[in-house]
């Protein structure tokens, strides 16, 4: 009956350990996964600056066609 004991203790060490790496790890991922969706974030502002930025570039070259279309 001893030699179950133990078995059991050190199988139930081995989860306690496995459950702990689990939840370091678990953190760990959560973490590099918000850096990641800030990345995100920060990369989708630039395109739509780049975007904004293009359709006003693309409005006054327009316009200034325009202008030199009416002189």
């Amino acid at each position: 009956m001893s030699s179950k004991l133990q078995s059991a203790a050190k199988t139930e060490a081995k989860l306690d350990q496995d459950m702990s790496d689990l939840v370091e790890y678990v953190k760990w991922i959560s973490a590099e996964s918000q850096k990641l969706r800030e990345r995100v974030r920060a990369s989708e502002r630039v395109i739509s600056d780049l975007k904004q930025s293009g359709e006003s570039s693309v409005e006054s070259l327009m316009e200034t066609l325009y202008l030199l279309k009416i002189k």
